[in-house]
């Protein structure tokens, strides 16, 4: 298996936790602090546009912590499944699914948006008629 890397800061409890995680689960990672490595950080920060840690590193590909997976185990789970093979996907095809669960997303969060101000509408509404 390919190693990982961690991009941590000093200060980061999911840090902590995410390192303590993979080596319960014998995964292989090289941790890079963000102080000894400021520049290489301060690249992948600006690659993913999210300066948030713990980010990792696998294969090529960048994963952060809310985007990409929730808690320690999503992460490792996905490390451990990974399949060399899936690589033939090319980038315009991950770039093509990447849009559309950005699209997907923005969708339910309208929607949802949509949702309460209705709500907020109706109870407007309805003070106004009783006055």
């Amino acid at each position: 298996m390919k190693k990982a890397t961690i991009y941590t800061n000093e200060n980061c409890g999911f840090c902590t936790t995410m390192k303590n995680k993979f080596k319960e689960q014998d995964v292989e990672f090289i941790e890079k602090e963000r102080s000894d490595h400021a520049d290489e950080w301060f690249e992948v920060s600006r690659l993913t546009g999210l300066p948030t840690f713990p980010t990792i590193e696998f294969n090529g590909e960048y994963y952060v912590p809310g985007r990409d997976f929730q808690n320690a185990d999503q992460i490792i789970n996905h490390i451990k499944n990974w399949d060399d093979n899936s690589n033939n996907v090319t980038n315009d095809i991950k770039l093509l699914e990447a849009f559309k669960t950005l699209t997907y997303t923005m969708n339910r969060s309208l929607n949802r948006l949509n949702q309460e101000i209705q709500q907020i509408k109706t109870k407007l509404d309805g003070n106004e008629s009783n006055n």
